[in-house]
């Protein structure tokens, strides 16, 4: 009984003729290696998966190369419990992320891509690898957060189409040198397909509009690491070590990669330039501000925080920590903003949020919270560290501003207002600007306006005594400033009017990449501003600084590619690429106006979605037939003898069948002559045409008269026949 199971598991696993194309095989490998390695290159998961799936992929090759013509029953079995153990980890992790199952399936797909390097002796199987490495390259297009995807996709798509070219000469048993011309140009029009495609595709992705809510938005998760550290809730920053909740003495020694507010104390007196470094990547559903630390203490020379007093807040059991809100919490207009953090730079230990944070998917259960809804880690936040946060974001509308007349709390207006002794001038002037004014709101608009129209941005400043007030020397001194300089400036002058107003450090929304969809924010987008408490409405932002301006929860309108892409070249190349902003912007006017000037617009895109499968289509056409009349060119070479003759090629027909079915494990034993070999075959195999294709060969073989041709051709066919059966056999 056993015996015969055995006998049962060889003929249904009966291999066919193993691949010996070592440079097919070596063109595959290839091809997997680019996809994984760019999946990886998304340092996603730890090295040791980095480094298991490459040199698993590699091992795995040599060894399918090496046992290509076994049976491989102990192999097979081992593949199979690795893929239970595989899909058992990935439900694990799935389990703890069920918010985002992205970065487990995509581990999932690495490891299957390993288990499948071992068992590859024929060409399907190759080709199954060289599909599943499709698959890899597309998920780590959708994972990649920069443009250097583009790279591993050129390589990628060059090694393909090698692989391709290898697979279509393979298929004939043929060799580089034997190719005729038609091959070569069906390799033509195969490229000049995929080009054709990709530029069809490339203007239609540039001239379809992106309305808001078109971006696909993963839902919030955070990546588990082993993450330690003892900083409670206190702000640390190993760059400024010599912050340690107060002003130091003497003026901040400058760095290009940190910016000084995201410190327990922002020292004013600092001059410094910050770079162009991406520190994180952001995806997040509208632009906004992501607010770090709330400064409260004006000292002259820079802003503290009044107090360090913070609050744990932890995950009962899973996902999310739930934070407490205050401000909008019964805001109508409020807006759900979902924001996703990629940390590409090593961070103080706070944790970056759009205002008013509710929920953190952050890889620790506690994290603490201050009285002004900053959050702090117990550890720093390294590269690759990721996390989300669920914010209640709420710019409330000008007349209800306006209309906010309620009392002030106590303690808000005590702290919020206070000031040390500054100079007399900087008192009448804060009255000057806000005169005519009857409401906090006009007056926070007309101090916005006097910074914003009498002050110049310039991050190059004259350093200043140390007699000097921060303020006074902004405002009749220097006459120009950074961000700080504003936002201290702006917070100054409220509280001399009595406006409870203090100081935010945080980062701008970055530079929207419209080829990955994350906001790249560097360091240089580090930014200061202010917000101003209004009863019944809690803190409002206010950015005073020129250029500048608070994202507001309204969704943005419609836009094109061209303009995402024209103002991504702008910000990062700079004034150099002026003119192809315009010509970007040019090409989008007319597009808009075409579009404005049809007054259906299902029409229009009815249009769009009938031509793109009428080209797409056109193509196939094209390429079926180039590739099916090359096809019968290679096998009419690697058939037809010299001789095309009806008796040669009746004869070269059985020579075919016979090796196609000794590939299949049938070989005629030397002593057998075609009919008993016939008779074999039809025992074995339920197919007629091997008797036509008998019938004619010993007509052709044995016979004085001349073979018809209508023989030849019923051969021709029975023998096409013969050979798809015995390749789904296979």
């Amino acid at each position: 009984m056993f015996e015969k199971a055995i006998e049962l598991y060889k003929r249904i696993n009966l291999r066919g003729k193993p691949e010996e194309s070592i440079p097919l095989r070596v063109a595959v490998l290839a091809a997997v290696l680019i996809s994984a390695w760019a999946v990886i290159a998304q340092r996603l998961f730890s090295p040791l998966t980095d480094f298991g799936v490459i040199a698993g992929i590699l091992v795995g090759y040599v060894v399918s190369y090496l046992r290509r013509d076994k049976l491989n029953f102990v192999l097979q079995t081992l593949l199979s419990l690795g893929l239970l153990a595989f899909t058992a980890l990935f439900l694990y992790e799935v389990s703890a992320m069920p918010y985002d199952t992205r970065i487990p399936l995509a581990k999932l797909f690495l490891w299957v891509q390993v288990l499948h390097s071992f068992d590859l002796p024929r060409r399907r199987d190759l080709q199954f690898s060289l599909v599943s490495s499709l698959i890899l390259i597309s998920v780590a297009g959708i994972m990649a957060f920069d443009m250097f995807f583009l790279v591993y996709l050129g390589i990628y798509a060059i090694l393909a189409l090698v692989c391709l070219f290898l697979f279509h000469i393979r298929e004939y048993d043929m060799k580089v040198r034997e190719l005729k011309i038609p091959v070569l140009s069906a390799g033509k029009i195969i490229l000049g397909l995929l080009l054709s495609l990709s530029v069809l595709s490339g203007f239609l992705f540039a001239a379809i509009p992106r309305f808001s809510g078109m971006r696909v938005q993963a839902l919030p998760f955070s990546l588990t690491r082993a993450l330690a550290g003892t900083f409670g809730g206190a702000v640390e920053n190993p760059v400024y070590p010599s912050i340690a909740g107060r002003l130091p003495y003497s003026p901040l020694k400058y760095s290009e990669d940190a910016y000084p507010g995201f410190a327990s104390a922002l020292d004013l007196r600092t001059r410094g330039r910050l770079s162009d470094k991406v520190m994180m990547r952001v995806k997040v559903t509208q632009p906004v501000y992501h607010r770090a630390l709330v400064f409260d203490t004006y000292t002259g020379k820079g802003w503290e925080r009044s107090s360090r007093k913070t609050q744990t807040a932890s995950a009962k059991g899973r996902p999310p920590i739930t934070l407490p809100i205050k401000d909008v919490e019964n805001s109508i207009g409020a807006r759900e903003v979902i924001s996703s953090y990629y940390i590409e730079v090593k961070h103080p230990n706070i944790i970056f949020a759009p205002y008013q944070p509710a929920l953190l998917y952050f890889p620790a259960n506690v994290v603490w919270i201050d009285g002004n809804s900053a959050l702090t880690s117990a550890f720093a936040l390294d590269s690759d560290v990721v996390y989300s946060v669920v914010s209640r974001v709420d710019t409330p509308r000008p007349p209800s501003l306006r209309l906010a007349r309620s009392e002030t709390p106590a303690s808000v207006l005590k702290q919020n207002t206070r000031l040390p002794d500054i100079p007399d001038r900087v008192r009448k002037l804060s009255l000057e600007v806000t005169k005519g004014q009857d409401n906090n709101y006009d007056k926070a608009i007309a101090i916005m306006k006097y910074l914003e129209d009498d002050y110049r941005y310039d991050v190059d400043l004259p350093p200043q005594a140390k007699s000097d007030d921060a303020v006074d020397f902004f405002l009749f001194k220097a006459k120009k400033g950074a961000c700080d300089q504003f936002s201290s400036a702006f917070t100054v002058i409220a509280r001399a009017n009595g406006i409870p107003a203090r100081l935010v450090s945080g980062y701008t929304t970055g530079i929207y990449n419209p080829f990955t969809g994350y906001y790249e924010v560097r360091a240089q987008d580090a930014h200061s501003w202010a917000e101003v408490y209004f009863p019944n409405n809690g803190w409002v932002a206010f950015d005073p600084t020129p250029g500048t301006e608070f994202p507001s929860t309204r969704p943005a309108g419609g836009t094109f590619m061209l303009v995402s892409l024209g103002d991504y070249l702008k910000e990062r190349l700079g004034g150099r690429f002026d003119l192809i902003k315009a010509s970007l912007d040019s090409a989008d006017r007319i597009l808009v106006s075409m579009l404005r000037s049809m007054t259906n617009a299902l029409i229009i895109y009815g249009y769009a979605i009938i031509a793109v499968p009428i080209v797409c289509l056109l193509f196939l056409v094209i390429y079926i037939w180039s590739f099916t009349r090359s096809k019968k060119v290679a096998e009419q070479h690697a058939l037809e003898p010299a001789g095309k003759g009806p008796r040669s090629l009746m004869i070269a027909y059985f020579q075919k069948m016979i090796e196609a079915f000794s590939e299949m494990g049938v070989k005629r034993r030397t002593s057998q002559t075609p009919s008993e070999y016939l008779a074999v075959l039809l025992k074995r195999f339920d197919l007629p045409e091997i008797g036509v294709i008998g019938t004619g060969f010993e007509e052709a073989f044995y016979s004085d008269h001349p073979v018809g041709e209508s023989t030849v051709k019923e051969a021709r066919v029975a023998l096409d026949r013969i050979l798809k059966s015995i390749e789904n056999m296979k």
